[in-house]
This record gives C-alpha cells, structure tokens and sequence, in this order.
C-alpha cells in the first residue's frame, strides 16, 4: 500500500454503510466507479446496488469478481445486468481495451 492509497474498513456488507467511502468519493470528486470483489452476490451486489442509487457510473469487471459458485456468480450478474441496464459489464481484457482505446465501451 502506498502513502496516496486510501484504506476503507467496512463492517457490514455494504461499503458505503457506515464507513468513509462516500465522502472520500465527493472528495475525489468521483462519479465513476470499476467494480472488483469477492462474493458477487452479497459485497459486489450490495456495493453496485448501492453506487446505482447514488447515480454513479460503474462498470463491473466480471470475470475478477468471484462466487462460493459459478451459479450463484453467473446469476447475480444477470440479474444485475437485466435489473439495471445502465451498468457496464466487462472482462478484463474488454476492460483493458476501454482503457487504451479512444472510443468507451
């Protein structure tokens, strides 16, 4: 961890419940987010939800989100996927491209 990085200790599943994210994000003046995590269906879940609601831009990188199982990862991120049509979903490689390429997915 460097000096610049900034640490968010949650305690419940959703990170902006009760921690500094939020007012770290107005801070940065942030209004786009890339979503990684573990346990698609309850951290990942709950922190898009969440960041939906408060009308940022997320893109959700698939295949570096993970499950307890395939099945319960594959059908959170289509519920997600059909529920909020706003919200990119992404590989890595198709997000590596997005950030070298001039035109956004």
């Amino acid at each position: 961890m460097k000096k610049k990085d900034i640490l968010i200790k949650k305690n419940k599943i959703s990170p902006f419940f009760k921690t500094q994210l939020e007012s770290k994000l107005k801070e940065l003046k942030a209004d786009k987010l890339v979503v990684t995590g573990i346990l698609t269906n309850l951290c990942v879940r709950s922190l898009v939800s969440d960041a939906y609601d408060r009308d940022y831009e997320i893109k959700v990188i698939t295949d570096t989100c993970v499950a307890f199982d395939e099945e319960t990862h594959n059908f959170t991120i289509k519920d997600l996927k059909e529920t909020r049509e706003e919200i990119h979903f992404l590989t890595s490689e198709e997000f590596k491209y997005c950030l070298i390429s001039p035109k956004p997915l």
